[in-house]
């Protein structure tokens, strides 16, 4: 699987940088931190079926309430910070989810959460922090969510900015883009961010797929959904975008092309379940045309 946290600039160039010069109404702009809004269970969980863990990939730890405390992603802690009042219903109200790598050199924040009446997040803002001796870069996405009748995703408006300073040298680029979703009987077949710079894309097949009983996004779908941001990616497996592919694909192909470069993966899936039907493994036969390369075996826990 690919690393979220290194997309972004991917993605900025994916959506077409415009550099712009730091004024008075750029200050204006600047987003702050909101407040706190409940974290609800999602209508997207099935009979209380969760993801709890799949190794080396994401690691959740739940509150009794069944809020989250705390998500261990592509090996970074994103914890979950909630105000001091409980909420009238269903769980915690969620002010901001933060982390620091384990060196002080990077901290990322996401604030300002509104979710729909099904539990599902519409937006939020996202603002991550690199530096180092000489250097320093903060990024900012405002993320807006849109779903189809079945409550699936199908697109995410994102307004980015990065600045900061190297070598001396100061400055200010900013991109509007819109992440696609396409569905054929009710299953993801495509996502894919498009500008005259190039194309990041994931496609899916469901040649002979099983039924997804319980609404599982798995990692696969996972990356098609949130490719940008890590916390898209952990609200996709833990059912907080929308409801997932009514099948469970079969064979993935990544995408990225633009005019110097192309880059192409392409990940074949079978599955194996429990005898509750849950999904307990995913075995991965990254392919190169029709010569399988390798297996990779994916672990799948869940909140019992």
């Amino acid at each position: 699987m690919k690393s979220n946290r290194i997309i972004l600039p991917l993605f900025v160039v994916a959506l077409g940088i415009c550099s712009v010069s730091c004024s008075d109404d750029d200050k204006k702009d600047e987003p702050g931190a909101g407040s706190a809004t409940e974290l609800p269970i999602p209508s997207s969980i099935v009979d209380g079926v969760r993801i709890t863990e799949v190794p080396g990939v994401l690691d959740a730890e739940f509150n009794a309430d069944g809020s989250i405390k705390a998500v261990n992603y592509d090996g970074e802690v994103y914890r979950f910070e909630y105000d001091g009042s409980r909420a009238a219903s269903t769980g915690r109200k969620l002010a901001r989810i933060v982390m620091t790598d384990t060196e002080g050199d990077t901290s990322w924040e996401a604030y300002d959460f509104r979710f729909n009446n099904k539990g599902f997040v519409e937006s939020y803002t996202e603002v991550s922090e690199e530096k180092g001796y000489d250097w320093w870069e903060k990024s900012t996405l405002k993320i807006n969510v849109s779903y189809n009748g079945q409550g699936q995703v199908s697109s995410m408006n994102v307004n980015a900015r990065t600045e900061g300073y190297e070598d001396g040298d100061k400055y200010n680029e900013s991109a509007k883009g819109k992440v696609n979703y396409s569905y054929s009987n009710g299953c993801l077949v495509k996502s894919e961010v498009k500008d005259r710079e190039g194309t990041i894309s994931y496609s899916f097949d469901y040649t002979d797929a099983p039924r997804n009983k319980y609404n599982l996004v798995t990692p696969h779908l996972a990356s098609a959904i949130g490719f940008f941001s890590p916390v898209a990616s952990i609200f996709a497996m833990t059912g907080y975008l929308g409801n997932s592919s009514s099948n469970l694909p079969t064979t993935m192909t990544y995408l990225y092309q633009d005019d110097e470069d192309t880059e192409k993966d392409v990940i074949k899936m079978s599955y194996e379940f429990d005898d509750r039907d849950r999904v307990t493994t995913i075995n991965n036969f990254p392919a190169f045309g029709d010569v399988v390369t390798g297996s990779v075996a994916i672990y799948i826990n869940y909140l019992d």
